[in-house]
């Protein structure tokens, strides 16, 4: 059901209430106690998870608040050098979570039927073609929201048209009718969810600003909403004085599809006093990622601190000179000099930092004492003591790096993404540990991979129904029943493995294809040429010394042989000579071609003939076919 008008103003009024008093120029703003307006039950606590997790997700995030938090009696100086310094080593672990979830959402995973109907031809064009920015809704779920899905649970995804074409009516502006509806879909980040009521209503800041008055001047600074319901995607503007808060409110798109175009990101859920909310699974794993990130970035100061030889030498006095009061330090470590008015007036020198010695301690300087002209001292300086190294000990470096690594290798445990083991040799899984490891992947990224597909069928389902109303054919969407999460490295250990075990050639070949279908899932046409050659050649994982056996004895074939080394040759060939007529033949009529090929010219170059595997081993690895004369 509708909002009423009644509604729509009590909704935009009570957030308005709780906006104006933290809003600067449009942007919501923390209180002094760090935190926004609670828009919503467990608004704060969304925000700032996302916030939390970002330093681990997104590349150029620097975390301020958790390492004030982490030294808060260190010195602004101290804070720029972490802050200059800063490397983000947790990122990896992400990336990898992500590539999994990557694969999990493989092509070859899944696949869609679309209903057969007047608008099925049109739909499928648009979804796969019609996109802004991503070209089609896939490419949209598979690469642009996997990151934000992970890190932003209660984020919001949103499809509705971005331009709505208007004319001229008789009370001004109105949406055209006879325009032709262009969905789109977007993202709302957590912070800009200021309101909601599941599956009902929506209300998303916009990130674009109204022209308002500041003052005697324009300023695009004005707050611009979007409240959606199941029936309208209403336009709430701000207009006037910025200080006035006057706000238009109209209908910018009338979708009328029966529910609000809107769905969560999701991820694990849990209760905030007594309300439903969405969290991150990303979240088990931040504490330590916390600990990980703040230890490296002061790694980094313990090394120039400790790890690095310093220079020992005779210094001298400063001898700095502060041209804008004409006043030196003359090894006092202060500037002094007197201002207008005579008052005597000082500063540290910002030669020495306050030494009064011309010292310059960092991996590329010296650590200058002064001379001693007392007896009590010894003989004075000489050649020997002048000069001298110091080497502080590493041990607490050693121990930093340590604990780096540990808690990096904690948190990938915690969402299963180890680092992958070695085939072979002392840190080997066994074949108990990597089923164990993989049902346990499983369990962890299936969930978000699942609702990564209701977000998928969600999108396409409402953009069908936004476009074409009651004319919308429908379709199939079957995700996976299980999804293949496994690396090119655990493919090959499989395949070595089964050669190694000697498993039957037929259940080394499935194993082979599996891989060639999760590697190239995203190449059709490298696909295409590697299943025509696989069933055209029976030997495909077969190895040499059986070929040659098999040779030897006349159940190997010349052109079996040709087939076998040199099946992407022919393939290729065969493309050359008969193009479309050869792509477009199914697999098996491809493959009995190329066979037919290799037959062509093995005879013709004579190969039957003596020793013909030697002739068309020497050929083939040459990447020649002779002719017969």
């Amino acid at each position: 059901m509708a909002l009423s008008e009644q509604q729509v103003s009590t909704i935009w009024q009570r957030t308005l209430a709780q906006v104006k008093a933290s809003s600067k120029e449009g942007v919501l703003t923390r209180g002094k106690d760090g935190f926004y307006p609670e828009l919503w039950t467990g608004y704060n606590r969304s925000c700032d998870e996302r916030q939390s997790l970002l330093p681990h997700i997104e590349s150029g995030v620097f975390p301020d608040r958790l390492f004030s938090e982490r030294a808060p009696n260190q010195t602004q100086a101290e804070f720029d050098y972490v802050r200059a310094n800063y490397k983000q080593v947790t990122l990896p672990v992400f990336n990898d979570l992500e590539n999994t979830v990557g694969r999990a959402m493989s092509k070859g995973n899944w696949s869609i039927k679309y209903n057969e109907g007047d608008t099925e031809e049109a739909f499928q064009e648009y979804v796969n073609d019609g996109i802004k920015e991503w070209g089609n809704v896939f490419n949209f779920i598979r690469f642009g929201l996997i990151r934000p899905k992970i890190s932003d649970a209660m984020g919001v995804v949103v499809v509705a048209p971005k331009e709505v074409p208007v004319i001229e009516g008789e009370d001004g502006m109105v949406i055209d009718p006879s325009a032709e509806v262009m969905p789109d879909v977007m993202y709302f980040d957590v912070e800009h969810v200021w309101g909601f009521e599941y599956d009902r209503w929506y209300l998303l800041r916009l990130y674009e600003n109204s022209d308002v008055m500041y003052g005697n001047s324009s300023k695009s600074t004005g707050i611009v909403c979007w409240l959606i319901d199941d029936v309208n995607v209403y336009r709430i503007e701000q207009y006037g004085k910025q200080t006035d808060w006057t706000f238009n409110i109209s209908v910018e798109f009338p979708h009328d599809i029966g529910y609000a175009p809107c769905i969560h990101m999701m991820g694990v859920p849990s209760a905030e006093r007594g309300k439903m909310r969405w969290q991150s699974p990303y979240l088990a794993a931040r504490e330590v990622l916390d600990v990980a990130l703040t230890d490296a970035q002061y790694l980094q100061v313990s090394k120039v601190k400790t790890v690095y030889p310093h220079t020992v030498m005779i210094g001298n006095p400063c001898d700095f000179i502060d041209s804008k009061h004409n006043s030196a330090c003359a090894g006092t470590g202060f500037i002094h000099w007197f201002d207008e008015k005579d008052n005597a007036r000082s500063m540290t020198c910002p030669g020495c930092s306050g030494t009064g010695k011309k010292s310059r301690l960092s991996p590329f300087g010296e650590l200058l004492v002064a001379p001693h002209t007392s007896t009590e001292v010894g003989d004075g300086v000489n050649a020997t003591n002048a000069l001298t190294f110091v080497s502080p000990t590493t041990e607490s470096v050693r121990f930093i790096r340590e604990e780096v690594e540990q808690n990096i290798r904690t948190a990938r445990k915690i969402i299963h993404v180890d680092v992958e083991a070695p085939m072979t040799g002392g840190d080997a899984k066994t074949a108990t540990e990597a089923g164990l490891n993989a049902k346990a992947k499983d369990a962890f990224v299936k969930p978000i991979a699942d609702q990564m597909f209701v977000i998928y069928d969600f999108v396409l389902e409402t953009i069908g129904k936004m476009k074409y109303g009651k004319e919308f054919v429908g379709f199939e969407l079957r995700p996976p029943s299980h999804y293949d999460m496994r690396t090119d490295a655990d493919y090959l250990a499989e395949i070595a493995s089964a050669i190694e075990g000697k498993l039957p050639p037929s259940i080394i070949d499935y194993m082979v294809w599996q891989y060639m279908g999760s590697k190239y899932s995203d190449e059709p046409t490298a696909l295409d040429a590697l299943e025509t050659i696989g069933k055209a050649d029976r030997f495909s994982t077969t190895s040499w010394e059986i070929i040659s056996a098999e040779a030897a004895t006349g159940r190997a074939l010349p052109w079996e042989i040709m087939v076998h080394f040199s099946g992407m040759y022919l393939y290729d060939l065969l493309t050359a000579e008969e193009g479309e007529t050869f792509l477009s033949l199914d697999v098996d009529k491809r493959a009995a071609r190329l066979q037919e090929k290799a037959k062509e010219l093995s005879a013709n170059s004579g190969a039957q003939k003596a020793a013909p595997l030697k002739r068309l081993e020497d050929t083939i690895r040459g990447n020649v076919i002779p002719v017969a004369a």
